[in-house]
């Protein structure tokens, strides 16, 4: 299993895709549409989302689905949803040490003008998304296989398909 991981608006669409399209890793079947602010596509599996997005769920049931989605998915299999990090309690006992996670990152300032002109968020709210969402995963991902790509500067398709490519195989 590969876990794509980042704050929104970091990278972390291209990674999916990219594993996707290129690497032949399922990252899922049913995907949130591309939009202006993504326009080649988010890659984040609807299945995963919704489960994560629904309020209504208790932790149980949320588990129970999860557990589920789980079930289902054949290797090579990949996931990347923002909120996986917040239900981590959950998604841990299915995440096995041999699971390798690229964590998708970019310079602060970059991610805050993107979410400010893509979703309409002020610079608080902003700012306290991207410290909380790296805060929560630095520490989930201690002991993990990990890969951290910076997409500060421009990447290429074909230069991230090549570090995506050394890691996973």
């Amino acid at each position: 299993m590969i876990l794509v991981l980042g704050t929104g608006r970091s990278g972390t669409s291209t990674v999916a895709r990219l594993l996707h399209t290129e690497l032949g890793v399922s990252m899922g079947t049913r995907f949130k549409e591309p939009d202006s602010a993504n326009v080649k596509g988010y890659y984040e599996d609807l299945d995963f989302l919704e489960i994560n997005t629904d309020e209504t769920l208790g932790h149980d049931l949320r588990a129970e689905r999860i557990s589920h989605l789980f079930a289902t998915k054949r290797e090579p299999w990949g996931l990347k949803e923002p909120r996986t990090p917040y239900y981590w309690s959950i998604y841990r006992e299915h995440i096995g040490r041999d699971t390798k996670i690229i964590i998708a990152t970019r310079a602060t300032h970059l991610i805050t003008a993107s979410l400010k002109k893509n979703y309409g968020w002020d610079e608080y709210k902003a700012l306290n998304v991207i410290r909380d969402r790296r805060r929560v995963i630095g520490q989930l991902v201690q002991g993990f296989d990990t890969l951290t790509i910076d997409f500060t500067g421009r990447r290429s398709d074909e230069e991230v398909t090549r570090i995506l490519t050394n890691y996973v195989r």
